[in-house]
């Protein structure tokens, strides 16, 4: 993809937009997490990682919900990681964690090597420094008033 296009995180999914032109693109790539709701992605070089949260009940009250409840299962909560290179769909999104993804962050160190984040609910950061292999979290979060889940049932 060229420098013109930035990557849009939506309530049906991934896209890719032709800023100088307006228009979205068509990219097989991103098309397993078509009807996926979408909280936030990150791109650097020609990887992008894409949040997919959890839906709770405050989800059934919007208006884009149905049509994100039957392929929400195809893509479970958790972050998913694209190559942009990539032409091939079936191989396009991989999932490398599973839970509670609400955001996420990529970084390129000197080496060229990338370092993933995603921010979760609960509130923490968990690191992944080896493609999502295996993930540090962040002990500091849990000393946060109100770290809970504001969906979890409060005894």
């Amino acid at each position: 993809m060229g420098d013109n296009v930035v990557y849009i995180s939506t309530t049906a999914g991934v896209y890719a937009l032709d800023v100088a032109e307006r228009q979205v693109l068509d990219t097989p790539q991103l098309a397993t997490l078509r009807s996926t709701l979408v909280s936030q992605v990150a791109v650097r070089d020609e990887t992008l990682l894409a949040a997919v949260p959890e839906l709770h009940q405050v989800h059934d009250m919007m208006s884009w919900k149905n049509s994100v409840n039957s392929s929400q299962a195809a893509c479970k909560p958790g972050l998913y990681v694209v190559n942009l290179h990539s032409r091939e769909p079936a191989a396009a999104a991989a999932a490398v964690w599973h839970g509670n993804a609400k955001s996420c962050a990529v970084e390129k160190a000197a080496d060229g090597s990338l370092t993933y984040y995603v921010g979760t609910e609960p509130a923490d950061v968990l690191i992944s420094s080896d493609k999502g292999g295996t993930w540090l979290g962040t002990d500091s979060f849990k000393a946060i008033p109100g770290r809970r889940c504001a969906c979890e049932k409060r005894s």
